[in-house]
């Protein structure tokens, strides 16, 4: 897993009011922006499912199971498994998957 480069204010603070109206977080568990780790890989995982778009325009959240608490309906979401943290290495990042095999062993 990556951390991006930067994080604006603005996205933090619409990443936080999702957190807490959809992912049961409580403002003391979500870290200040400048306390976040930014521009390398900080964790491994394993993908085990992918969760479609919920394209329909529903406003009702359906029941997810636990796991699934962080999925935006309106995106595509992966379902993670066997995730640990890892020793953060410093590594450029780009969009989708990439090869990260010369900053890690």
């Amino acid at each position: 897993m990556h951390a991006s480069k930067t994080c604006s204010q603005s996205y933090y603070e619409d990443a936080v009011a999702w957190m807490l109206e959809h992912a049961g977080l409580r403002i003391s568990q979500i870290p200040p922006r400048d306390a976040l780790t930014y521009g390398g890989i900080l964790g491994v995982s394993t993908i085990i499912g992918v969760l479609p778009p919920d394209l329909t325009g529903s406003s009702a959240r359906p029941s997810v199971q636990k796991r699934e608490r962080w999925h935006m309906l309106d995106q595509f979401g992966f379902v993670l498994e066997e995730t640990q943290p890892t020793k953060f290495v410093p590594c450029p990042g780009r969009l989708g998957f990439f090869d990260v095999s010369k900053y890690v062993s």
